[in-house]
């Protein structure tokens, strides 16, 4: 998000838990929100009811944060119990060396989940509630610490979104493209290049959470994905494409523009180009190092999602991703931090390398 957006938010947050936890009279609170409202007007190029909405999203989030507090305090406390919600899947009997539980699906038959699946799936729709004597307290709180996590994220792009589309400051082309993420959004559609994303992102994620990939996977916002043409963020400790370096925190992020498009042409081209301006627009807000382009060709991945979501089963679609598939996702996406060396001997350790069939055409 932008530097200045940031810190409007940020105000607004401390407005919006005065609001809530009542600590400031009505007058008092009227005149403080309206006073950062106008500022957030001034400063983010929008009319004053934009603002207001922005503060009303603010709102939500701020009392998705008081719900996860209560979530994971009564995690703490056996006593109180925890519900089931209808349409969630239940879990039990986790194994902590392997990094499993028993899911029990909604025909009544049980089917083996991993840890990572259960932490992404929410990508996909589905949710999750947890025996509590057979799963443990720290899975539990992860968990509902990730769902959290996801939906503020939503919260947040909405407040992006509105900002973007009615600043004055925005440019044309990318006020269209900020249009057409809000119109998906609202409409439920799901474009094929989000899918991919998601599932290369989600893939890489359960090699983190399950195998212990040394790679933190960082999704993005709205401005991000627009401005700075990434779409999700690899962190890694320590090396960066295979060289150790100094740096204060000895941290690296390479960001990720993903695509779907196979070989060169007018299209690469384009994206480079579009890779190459935003790549010297980076300033040190963005805290990212580099812009890699990274192209994957998921061949018939519509009509995997597509019969994924006739059972909707855990683990998404990219569970139904063929091995070769699955070994060209991690190769292309991670040799922008691997040395040549360290990709070969990953790919082995995880059961990630191509079939020489595949290599030799």
């Amino acid at each position: 998000m932008r530097e200045g957006f940031k810190k409007d938010v940020e105000r607004y947050s401390a407005v919006a838990k005065a609001e809530l936890s009542g600590s400031l009279d009505g007058e008092v609170l009227e005149h403080v929100l309206r006073w950062n409202v106008e500022q957030g007007s001034l400063h983010q190029h929008t009319s004053e009811p934009t603002q207001q909405a922005i503060y009303e999203i603010q709102k939500k989030k701020q009392e998705l944060m008081e719900e996860l507090k209560k979530t994971l305090h009564d995690i703490d406390s056996p006593e109180k119990g925890q519900e089931s919600e209808p349409g969630r899947l239940q879990v039990s009997d986790y194994n902590a060396e392997r990094r499993v539980a028993q899911c029990k699906l909604k025909n009544g038959s049980r089917i083996e989940v991993s840890l990572g699946e259960i932490l992404t799936d929410g990508e996909w729709g589905l949710a999750y509630d947890f025996d509590p004597s057979s799963v443990p307290r720290e899975v539990r709180k992860r968990c509902a610490v990730e769902e959290t996590k996801r939906r503020l994220r939503a919260f947040l792009d909405d407040q992006i979104l509105a900002s973007e589309i009615d600043s004055s400051s925005t440019d044309e082309k990318k006020r269209l493209a900020y249009k057409a993420i809000k119109s998906n959004r609202e409409r439920g559609d799901e474009p094929a290049g989000i899918v991919a994303e998601r599932v290369v992102r989600n893939f890489l994620k359960k090699l983190v959470y399950d195998q212990g990939l040394d790679v933190q996977v960082i999704e993005t916002d709205a401005y991000q994905d627009v401005a700075r043409k990434i779409d999700f963020i690899l962190h890694r400790i320590d090396r960066y494409r295979g060289v150790r370096v100094e740096t204060a925190e000895g941290i690296h992020d390479i960001g990720v523009q993903f695509t779907t498009i196979e070989g060169k042409g007018e299209k690469i081209d384009y994206k480079k180009r579009q890779i190459d301006r935003a790549r010297r627009e980076l300033g040190p807000e963005d805290k990212i190092q580099d812009i890699v382009l990274v192209q994957v060709f998921l061949d018939g991945l519509r009509s995997i999602y597509d019969q994924w979501k006739e059972k909707k089963l855990p683990g998404g679609p990219d569970k139904n991703l063929s091995a070769n598939i699955k070994a060209r996702i991690f190769e292309e996406t991670l040799r922008s931090i691997y040395s040549t060396e360290e990709l070969e001997a990953s790919a082995k350790k995880f059961g990630l390398e191509r079939r020489e069939a595949e290599q030799a055409a």
